[in-house]
Formats: structure tokens, sequence, C-alpha cells
């Protein structure tokens, strides 16, 4: 099941005015529960960039092994689980209401920039409301020679989502869609997808769309000067964050997501990989 929900690849409106800067080890989103065992989405604390660094080298030692079950949790299943769920967990208690934002973050007694955190929001999303709407939070951190990428997708917590969950007549995945007719993906995809008649959940699909078409909004001239330093080419970021994420300009990026979320960060999977030619 987590070989099948969580996916290696090793492979807003305008864009921010401010970049907010904070110190995610210190970073916990609430006040712990007295269960020290126990975690809840409002005291789940940012992994670390050496932690989102580890869940990309177990997943991959994962794919590359045979020793994965694809119906159950063995030792080989245990980290990766442990820091998916605190990613997928934190989708739900990272949210500040708006359609989009973006912070940076630095870890420890280290002040350089190692992690910037994205917000996007559906396009129907109502400023100021946290849970009217599909919700992804995006963690770009720093790597050797450039930035790797988690992606995080809230699950069902409010109508929309539920509709959308509801909405289950079969849909053709690559097939191109309103939100997105600027830049027909037809013509690019390889022969062996054209042909392919992959069918999805029609509400999952396009509630995933939600979100592209805000990502597709946000540019990424903001965290241009952040992410140049980190090694990422100037030439990749002058560019909708939409556009940056599907280019594969970036060392490695994992999708994961719970539920509903879950069903839209595995179509972000494969999207990512066709539209990026990225097996990483």
């Amino acid at each position: 099941m987590l070989r099948r929900s969580l996916a290696l690849f090793l492979l807003g409106w305008a864009a921010a005015k401010r970049i907010q800067q904070a110190d995610a080890s210190a970073n916990s989103l609430g006040t712990l529960t007295s269960d020290p065992d126990c975690i809840t989405t409002d005291n789940v604390t940012i992994p670390t960039v050496q932690e989102a660094e580890s869940l990309k080298d177990a997943l991959a030692k994962l794919h590359q092994s045979s020793a994965g079950d694809l119906y159950g949790i063995g030792p080989a299943e245990e980290p990766i689980a442990s820091l998916a769920i605190r990613f997928a967990m934190l989708a739900y208690g990272r949210n500040d209401g708006h359609g989009y934002s973006v912070r940076a973050f630095t870890f420890g007694n280290d002040t350089e920039i190692s992690m910037l955190v994205f917000q996007f929001k559906s396009w129907f999303h109502t400023n100021g409301s946290t849970d009217d709407a599909a919700h992804l939070v995006a963690y770009l951190v720093k790597v050797k020679g450039g930035v790797g990428v988690v992606l995080s997708y809230k699950g069902s917590t409010n109508r929309k989502d539920w509709q959308a969950n509801l909405d289950s007549k079969p849909d053709p995945l690559f097939r191109d869609s309103p939100l997105n007719l600027l830049q027909p993906r037809d013509s690019v995809l390889p022969n062996i997808f054209k042909h392919a008649h992959v069918e999805v959940h029609h509400g999952f699909k396009w509630h995933k769309a939600s979100l592209d078409w805000r990502m597709g909004l946000f540019m990424m001239e903001p965290v241009t000067k952040i992410l140049t330093s980190w090694g990422v080419p100037e030439s990749a970021l002058h560019r909708p964050f939409k556009e940056f994420l599907y280019s594969g300009a970036w060392k490695w990026c994992i999708s994961i997501g719970h539920s509903l979320g879950g069903a839209m960060s595995s179509m972000a999977a494969l999207d990512i990989a066709v539209d990026s030619g990225s097996s990483q």
C-alpha cells in the first residue's frame, strides 16, 4: 500500500510580496499532548532537511529491492512510514488561510535558509478561510547542487473535498483540461501515454487541477535569490511554480498524501514524471 501511495522521483494570484523566515526546528504547530507517543495534526514539527533526504534515500532503497511488502509495513517500510506520516499530517496543520504563501526556514543554530515551505489552495478558495478547498504544502529543501521537493496533499475535511470524492465517473488522465489550455500536453506526451487509455476518478483529477491552477499563478521571482544560492539555475526560475515543479529542475521529488490527498499525490507523481521526463 505504501509503495502505491508514496511515489519517489529521483526524479497565487500574484507573486509573494515577502518571505517570512522562522526556525523550523522549534516551530511545532501546537502544544504536545499528554501522551508523549501521540502526535496530532496541530503539533507536528516540520521534518529537517536531513530527515527529508533520509526519506528519499529509504524510498530509493525500497524501490531498488524486493524487500517492500505491497500490503503491509515491515522493517523496510518503517522509516518511510514514520516520515511520510509526519509530512502528510503537515498538510492538515500548516494552513494559514491564504490562496498561497511561502516561508523560509532555518534549523537549529544555522543562519542559512535551507527550506522553503509553500502553501497552495484551490482556485475557488475564499481568502481567510482555512478549510474550504483542496490544500497542498510543498517543501523545497536545500540539497547538494540544487533542491529536493516534498509535496504533501491534504485529505478530506470540507464540503468541496467530499464533493470531489463523490464525483466518481472515470476521466482520461492525460486529456488536456480547460485549466491547462495554454500548454496542450498531447503534443509532448510520449506515444506510450497517448494511447495508454489511463482513466482516473474525475473528482480527484479536478480537485488536483484546481491546485495546479493556483500553482500556475505563483511566480518564482521572490525565491530566486535563495534557490540560485542552492545551485538551481536561474533560467529554471523565471516561470510559475507549477512549471518549475513539472520541469524537473530539482534533484528529486516525493509526492505524499492521505486519503483524498493520497489520490491527488499519486496522480501528481505520474504527471510530474511524464512531464519532466525524470525517474528521480
